[in-house]
């Protein structure tokens, strides 16, 4: 499998936003699906290497397709929509209208922008769901354990999970301010195997985590604003939550949607995505549902052929493939 990094977007004084290409050389498949995944970290931290890497070898090395994993730039020194979203969407656009030219030259072979899968885990199944904003919709949107209903209460409550978490200095805590836009950061909410964090006690550590290095604002910050339910009010400052709400483009004639999430999420309370699933059939569209069992939010990050959970992992990804190559 080869990998190769291109940049998407500049942005003026602040330097480029780049994606992740994978894809091999296969002169027997003379056209490629595409699948664009977008990485989670609260639209806070994280960054396009936590894609889990078992599912991009599955689409990849297995089905021949090509894989586009972009960066965006991460919230709160920019707005949700400002940021995260039109980062997103611009990086769908340019998969579509520009990357086929791009890969051909490079003598990849030709890429199908007809069948296409756009797919997220926790905030990135969010954005996911909003590439149907695209220049043209997905022909499936793999969401998993993505934020919707984003007015819910649920976003702006204090997470338990979080209760015993350390008081941070309000000074210490604005210095995240102080930095432009950072395009990815090292911590991942989704990955249990990030390495070189200095981290809280036992009792402060959030569950299903990896140590978390405190002294970095950025990451007191988030973890502050999720313990005090205030993320969503700092990443949204113009309260217009219909721009980035994304399920309001549910109808008959979106894409087909197939949601995977745990039932111990302790992040993402799982009733949601149940929600999202049963408006969405009801106003007409396709939606499929894997509930897993007992799993927590991010369980698929380090998962691997034989796991018990890969299995609804792998059978999402199979329902997906049907819809891209049918």
């Amino acid at each position: 499998m080869n990998r190769r990094e291109f940049t998407f977007k500049a942005i003026h004084s602040e330097g480029h936003i780049t994606a992740n290409v994978f894809f091999i050389f296969d002169d027997k498949k003379a056209s490629k699906p595409l699948a664009i995944l977008y990485h989670g970290g609260a639209f806070t931290v994280g960054s396009k290497e936590m894609i889990p890497q078992t599912q991009i070898q599955k689409l990849v090395v297995d089905w021949g397709w090509i894989v586009v994993a972009p960066d965006y730039r991460l919230c709160p020194t920019i707005s949700l929509y400002e940021g995260p979203i039109t980062d997103a969407l611009d990086a769908y656009n340019w998969s579509i209208l520009s990357l086929p030219d791009i890969l051909r030259k490079e003598g990849v072979g030709n890429v199908d922008t007809q069948r296409v899968m756009s797919g997220g885990y926790s905030a990135g199944g969010t954005l996911a769901l909003l590439t149907a904003r695209g220049v043209q919709p997905p022909s499936v949107i793999v969401d998993f354990y993505g934020s919707k209903y984003l007015t819910d209460e649920q976003f702006f409550s204090p997470l338990p999970s979080l209760a015993n978490l350390p008081t941070f200095d309000e000074k210490f805590l604005a210095k995240v301010f102080e930095e432009d836009a950072p395009t990815s950061s090292a911590l991942s909410l989704e990955d249990p195997k990030t390495e070189g964090f200095q981290g809280p006690t036992k009792s402060t550590q959030p569950p299903g985590l990896p140590p978390i290095d405190f002294s970095v604002p950025r990451n007191a910050w988030l973890f502050d604003s999720l313990k005090r339910g205030t993320l969503f009010q700092n990443i949204v400052p113009d309260k217009d939550f219909n721009r980035v709400e994304p399920t309001n483009g549910f109808s008959e004639n979106f894409p087909p949607t197939i949601f995977v999430h745990g039932t111990a999420d302790q992040s993402v309370d799982v009733s949601l995505t149940i929600r999202a699933h049963q408006d969405l059939k009801e106003k007409g569209g396709r939606g499929h549902l894997f509930l897993v069992d007992g799993a927590d939010h991010g369980f698929d990050s380090s998962l691997k052929p034989g796991d018990k959970a890969f299995e609804s992992v792998l059978a999402a990804l199979e329902l997906a493939k049907g819809y891209v190559e049918n």
